[in-house]
């Protein structure tokens, strides 16, 4: 990749340079090797030179570039756990004040049966004349 791969490297280099889909074992002398860009990205090439001097150059044609996290399923988890956490928060809140309102019905129920009524006239009443 590059200006120099651009100008046709073949002509200007004593290497051969051979585009492959994948690696493959070409000859038992030669080397696989990779390097990590700037951007991440691993290319993968194996190096070979034979008898005469001629360098090969098998290189992979695309480098193998590291994929970021899917943005939809980010926002959806997080829109989720958000959502789960506030039903969570509103169940709790209400199991506690379903509690609570028992406890003061038991305490109402408990006064009501404990409180003695006279079954006498209500001295502040007076009825109604003709």
């Amino acid at each position: 990749r590059g200006d120099l791969y651009e100008k046709n490297c073949n002509h200007v280099c004593r290497d051969e340079i051979v585009l492959v889909d994948e690696l493959v074992f070409h000859e038992k002398n030669s080397v696989n090797c990779s390097y990590k860009d700037e951007d991440d990205c691993v290319q993968n090439f194996q190096y070979y030179e034979d008898a005469s001097g001629k360098s090969f150059l098998y290189l992979v044609k695309g480098p193998e570039c590291p994929k970021g996290p899917d943005v939809l399923v980010v926002v959806l988890s997080v829109a989720g756990a958000i959502l789960l956490l506030g039903l969570g928060a509103l169940l709790v809140w209400k199991l506690l004040i379903t509690i609570h309102d028992h406890r003061e019905f038991a305490k109402f129920e408990e006064e009501k049966a404990r409180a003695k009524w006279e079954a006498a006239n209500n001295p502040l009443y007076k009825g109604a004349t003709k």
